[in-house]
């Protein structure tokens, strides 16, 4: 997994993010969250994990 900076972002450094920043993060694939005012950008899954959790999801019902 790579990690961005508020630089690569255009995020306002040195203080906690808020939900409009949230709101304003590009549609791009990324899974992004605010915990604490700390953004944290996740990759979306990958098809083989979603075809993993289908099966186990099968198998659970």
């Amino acid at each position: 997994m790579t990690a961005m900076t508020s630089d690569v972002l255009g995020l306002p450094r040195g203080r906690a993010l808020t939900r409009a920043d949230l709101d304003a993060m590009p549609d791009d694939g990324h899974r992004y969250e605010l915990i604490d005012g700390i953004l944290i950008v996740s990759p979306a899954p990958r098809r083989v994990h979603q075809r993993a959790v289908a099966r186990l999801l099968v198998r659970l019902a």
